[in-house]
């Protein structure tokens, strides 16, 4: 594993999805097959029937987020995707899932991802992204509050 990624705090790892997973979703807008969109769908109905499991959520929302970068067949952002999913798996990122997952928040989550899904079949590639967007704000408030930042 990179240095850069075992010393990546959760705050930063959310500014460097936010950065990069909104455009993902407009590639996947444009690249996207049928394929990713049923495993997609497959996983968010996963993540909807685990909101009382913080562990089967947590695998559930971290394949979707990898399978997102997959469609859009970019080796380069699949790769960086798949750096950002390895600091996930780091014990400072667990702890602050541990800290701000709650049923209530993944309702809100699985919200979240069934809008990004919606728009990405529909090929609308801003209202994809912006709905990532909306995702990793609430992400990043939730980690915000947890830090007591």
């Amino acid at each position: 594993m990179l240095a850069q990624v075992e010393n990546a705090n959760p705050l930063e790892i959310i500014d460097a999805r936010f950065a990069i997973e909104p455009h993902v979703c407009r590639l996947s807008t444009l690249y996207g097959k049928k394929e990713h969109f049923f495993k997609l769908a497959e996983l968010n109905d996963k993540m909807n029937n685990s909101s009382n499991s913080l562990s089967e959520f947590s695998a559930a929302d971290t394949l979707f987020h990898k399978t997102l970068a997959e469609s859009t067949g970019n080796n380069l952002l699949i790769w960086i995707i798949s750096q950002i999913t390895e600091a996930r798996g780091l014990p400072e990122w667990t702890k602050a899932r541990n800290l701000t997952l709650n049923p209530e928040i993944i309702e809100l989550y699985n919200s979240q991802h069934f809008n990004i899904l919606k728009h990405i079949r529909a090929r609308e590639p801003e209202l994809a992204a912006s709905s990532m967007k909306a995702h990793l704000e609430t992400a990043r408030l939730s980690l915000t509050r947890a830090a007591g930042t």
